[in-house]
């Protein structure tokens, strides 16, 4: 028995089409390619934008003319972790002397009482507690 193929092919002017492609691409492709073309650009800097760079960097009025406060500023921390005495630092009694003797008559009193409120609502709680208890249980 005769195997029998059906082939369905293009139009003639397409074949025509697609043979001539064939053809100059690879006359396209032979030939070297420039790739320097490729490269990335920046674009110049205009009038302004060169004058503001070199006012920026001039150390005179630029962002340099900024060095002598920088170096103040660190001379004057320097000195600033050299202070002590009275109200220097966050140690104990750095502020004792700005204390009235009355203000501390006050904190103690306020402590005081502080205390006994504290003592008085835990005892009142636990009190409390033990009584809960023992109506439950019974």
């Amino acid at each position: 028995m005769a195997e029998q193929v059906t082939r369905t092919l293009p139009a003639q002017f397409i074949e025509d089409l697609g043979r001539d492609y064939g053809t100059q691409i690879a006359a396209l492709t032979s030939l070297p390619v420039d790739t320097t073309k490729f490269a990335p650009q920046v674009a110049a800097q205009d009038a302004l934008q060169t004058a503001a760079y070199t006012q920026a960097t001039d150390p005179a009025t630029g962002l340099g003319s900024f060095q002598p406060f920088l170096t103040k500023a660190g001379t004057a921390a320097d000195a600033a972790t050299a202070l002590t005495g009275t109200g220097a630092g966050t140690g104990a009694g750095s502020i004792q002397s700005y204390m009235s003797p009355y203000q501390s008559d006050v904190i103690d009193t306020a402590l005081t009482e502080f205390d006994r409120q504290a003592q008085a609502q835990k005892a009142s709680s636990s009190t409390s507690i033990r009584y809960t208890w023992c109506i439950w249980w019974w």
